[in-house]
């Protein structure tokens, strides 16, 4: 599988830093189920841009609890309907403002939450949606 991204992708720069302009907390929440292979780099990596870091579990038969408690993330047991419900549960239990949502498999670059979050912290009222996948499968 090949990926072809498109022109202005390798031009792009994307910010490094969550830019502030009041308090608003930060909930990175992570749906997870057998995980364990993946889900260590993507807390890492979300962790310094996350005032809370929250793992929905669902019933994983392995780890994947385990190295999220040890990586500081507070794990929740999901109602086990799916990852549909493993979001809105996220949703009732985050303590932050703005709430982002990354899979556990790695589909997602934890680096991408700056790009995401700026544009919700430059004003009041503002919300921000980000393609998953910019390139296109060939």
């Amino acid at each position: 599988m090949t990926y072809v991204l498109p022109a202005w992708y390798p031009a792009l720069r994307r910010p490094t830093i969550i830019e502030r302009t009041g308090q608003q907390r930060i909930s990175v929440i992570v749906p997870a189920r057998n995980e364990e292979a993946n889900i260590r780099p993507v807390l890492e990596l979300a962790l310094p841009y996350a005032d809370e870091l929250l793992v929905l579990d669902g019933h994983s038969r392995d780890a994947t609890r385990d190295i999220a408690a040890a990586l500081g993330a507070r794990v929740i047991l999901d109602s086990g309907q799916g990852k549909g419900a493993a979001i809105r549960q996220g949703i009732q239990e985050a303590s932050g403002d703005i709430l982002v949502f990354i899979d556990a498999d790695g589909s997602h670059d934890p680096h991408d939450i700056p790009a995401l979050v700026n544009p919700i912290c430059s004003g009041p009222g503002r919300s921000c949606f980000w393609l998953a996948h910019v390139g296109r499968q060939r």
